[in-house]
Formats: structure tokens, sequence, C-alpha cells
């Protein structure tokens, strides 16, 4: 899918957390983005890009299990 600048798009973040984006330019094969409210740019294949947020929804990755380190007493 191609996106031109001025775009409105989705990503997932790290967390899955779902956070719309503004393609600013393109770079190769992938895309510069401006996150909406967050200052500073980053930089996506079109395949991590959605175009809407139920789109983004459904292609949620299960996190790993978060590890507690227990520390031994002695």
């Amino acid at each position: 899918m191609t996106y031109v600048r001025g775009d409105s798009c989705y990503i997932l973040d790290e967390e899955n957390n779902i956070i719309m984006a503004k393609v600013v330019g393109r770079k190769g094969n992938g895309y510069l983005l401006e996150r909406v409210g967050i200052c500073g740019t980053l930089f996506k294949e079109a395949k991590a890009m959605f175009r809407s947020e139920e789109e983004a929804e459904m292609n949620k990755k299960p996190l790993p299990p978060k590890i507690k380190v227990q520390l031994s007493d002695y």
C-alpha cells in the first residue's frame, strides 16, 4: 500500500499501543512518520502501517510474558 506526504496512518509501538502518525516523507522502501502529539520522526516500512485503528487492532501480536526477577535472601 502506498502513502503520500500528509496521509494519516496508525502504527503499533513496542507495547502494542496504537499510535496515530502522519507521513512526512519517503525513504527507500519505507516512510518517515511524525507521531501525532509527540515530537520527532521515525522510520517504518509500509507493512507496519495501517489505514485504520481497527486494522491496527487486528494486527496486534501477543506480547511475551514479563519476567520478574526474585532475589534470594541468602
